[in-house]
């Protein structure tokens, strides 16, 4: 008996390729009927403290989004708030005690007692010195500073006391500082008849010096480039994004301060020369253990804004920390802003897109949407783009439909030129069988 002939299924003519389009069209809908992977668990943030966000995170849930409660957080957010507000009383009370300490050196003449404990108390406390809200603690600090620097080299003037150039060199560090208590404040004086004509004619000769000397634009140049700067203790703002920070400084000597989410704060007190274009003040990364405590004073500040790459990354290792992989920072009610909310959805490996909604429900689900790309004119770059509108992306915006649409049309196609073709042939396929 002989063996049966192996059959060979063949498409003939031009049906080949319509048979193909429909193969692949059709292979595309179980694709779309699988179930899309779980999404990552998202994290309502308040912008600052004492914002209330379960509007948000109710509406979220309510749209299927595994949602974790920041109330989980706010203990330990608190906690860490306390702890800075405890260092920095401590920091400002020993400022307060070197004060005392110099005053009592000044009056028994101990002239460099007197500094060096001012100096110490300045390196110890600069980065909450340096800060807008202490800027007259740290003119009174620089001033004292001047008084000793003064008063000493008088003493080294004195023919029995006297060292070999350092009168002249102790009244131009003094001058120095005077110019910096000037740049702090420039309205504030010394009362005259507290500190005696001597100390009242070095000041007038500062403060001549400081009206004389122009200011020039310079750049302050940090990292991270996104950190909050404040020279002379005035926040330095950014012209936007990605900006550099200028500020128009005389010569002389200047206190600059640095602060980023995940950074130590760092300050100093530089000298800029006339033909300085660019101070450089380089952060370093805080080596804690735990997120909320790299976080620093900057939540309880209100610092923490999804504008910065730095707060970003802060705030998504919190979430890390507590199983979340995406972050929606919503505002407050901004009466200002037409009465709207601003809300931000941001991943690792997206930065999202600053939104704005008439309520905190509808921002957050228009956020969280952006960042999931469901509406096609929203871009997906980090730059602080706004956009209004609602969060439901519309359904012929769907991906699956599309899908579907192609299919059928294949199918459509397949018909219709099987269906034109001129050879007389039912619109089947043709099966060849070879013979035996």
């Amino acid at each position: 008996m002989k063996p049966a002939a192996r059959r060979r299924v063949a498409l003939s003519g031009p049906r080949r390729w319509l048979a193909a389009v429909l193969a692949l069209s059709c292979a595309a809908l179980p694709v779309a009927a699988q179930p899309a992977a779980a999404p990552a668990p998202v994290l309502v943030w308040p912008q600052r403290p004492g914002v209330e966000v379960e509007e948000a995170e109710r509406a979220l849930a309510e749209d299927g989004a595994a949602v974790l409660a920041f109330s989980a957080l706010e203990a330990r957010l608190s906690a860490q708030a306390a702890a800075e507000r405890e260092r920095e009383s401590r920091v400002l009370g020993g400022v307060q005690d070197s004060l005392e300490a110099a005053r009592r050196a000044y009056l028994e003449q101990r002239f460099g007692d007197m500094l060096a404990t001012l100096e110490a108390g300045e390196a110890r406390a600069l980065a909450v010195l340096s800060q807008p809200q202490h800027r007259e603690l740290l003119w009174e600090l620089s001033f004292q500073m001047a008084l000793a620097l003064r008063a000493q080299a008088a003493q080294h003037r004195d023919p029995d006391r006297a060292v070999d150039g350092q009168g002249a060199s102790g009244d131009a560090q003094a001058l120095a500082r005077l110019r910096l208590a000037l740049a702090l404040e420039p309205e504030r004086r010394p009362l005259r008849e507290l500190y005696g004509p001597e100390m009242s004619a070095l000041f007038a000769r500062a403060l001549a010096d400081h009206a004389a000397a122009a200011p020039t634009p310079r750049r302050i140049e940090v990292e991270p480039a996104d950190a909050a700067v404040v020279v002379d203790g005035a926040p330095l703002v950014a012209a936007g994004p990605g900006a550099r920070h200028i500020a128009n400084l005389r010569p002389g000597w200047h206190v600059l301060r640095a602060a980023a989410p995940g950074y130590h704060s760092r300050a100093v007190v530089v000298s800029i020369e006339a033909a300085d274009a660019a101070v450089s003040l380089v952060l370093e990364r805080s080596p804690e253990p735990d997120a909320i405590a790299r976080l620093g004073a900057s939540f309880s500040e209100g610092r923490l804004g999804a504008g910065s790459a730095s707060a970003r990354a802060a705030m998504l290792a919190v979430a890390a920390e507590a199983g979340a992989g995406v972050v929606v920072q919503v505002s407050e009610f901004d009466h200002e802003a037409g009465g709207e909310v601003a809300a931000r959805a941001f991943s690792r490996d997206r930065p999202g897109v600053r939104v704005r909604a008439s309520s905190q429900a509808a921002a957050a689900r228009l956020a969280l949407a952006r960042w999931r790309g469901e509406d096609a004119s929203a871009p997906l770059a980090g730059a602080e783009t706004l956009a209004t509108g609602s969060s439901d992306a519309a359904w012929w915006r769907r991906w699956w439909v599309w899908a579907g649409v192609g299919a059928l049309a294949a199918s459509a196609a397949l018909i219709t030129a099987s269906s034109l073709s001129g050879d007389g042939e039912p619109a089947h396929w043709r099966i060849s069988v070879p013979p035996p």
